[in-house]
């Protein structure tokens, strides 16, 4: 693992070691998790942009756009059909209701 360094403003600084009391954590593992999860959430941004864009472009051509909501219709019963497989597997009832 790699040594680094970093300088916190004191607010920061107050906050982590709150933090560090509370959860009985050590700061490096707190800091460690932080940028993990920053770093996380910056790449699933990046790959929402993406396909944003690539959204944008496909919906100004209107044949790419049907090819392209028939694509993501099949994708996503794809992905639904997944799950209930999983729960099944699980031995869940996939029909059975999670909010009641």
């Amino acid at each position: 693992m790699t040594n680094l360094s970093v300088r916190l403003p004191p607010e920061v600084e107050a906050r982590l070691e709150a933090e560090t009391q509370r959860t009985q954590r050590s700061r490096s593992d707190l800091v460690r998790e932080a940028v993990s999860e920053y770093l996380t959430r910056r790449h699933k941004e990046r790959i929402i942009e993406d396909m944003r864009q690539a959204a944008h472009v496909l919906y100004s051509h209107p044949r790419d756009k049907d090819q392209g909501i028939a694509s993501a219709e099949q994708g996503l019963s794809d992905w639904l059909d997944g799950i209930e497989r999983e729960e099944r597997a699980a031995g869940k009832d996939p029909d059975e209701v999670w909010w009641d």
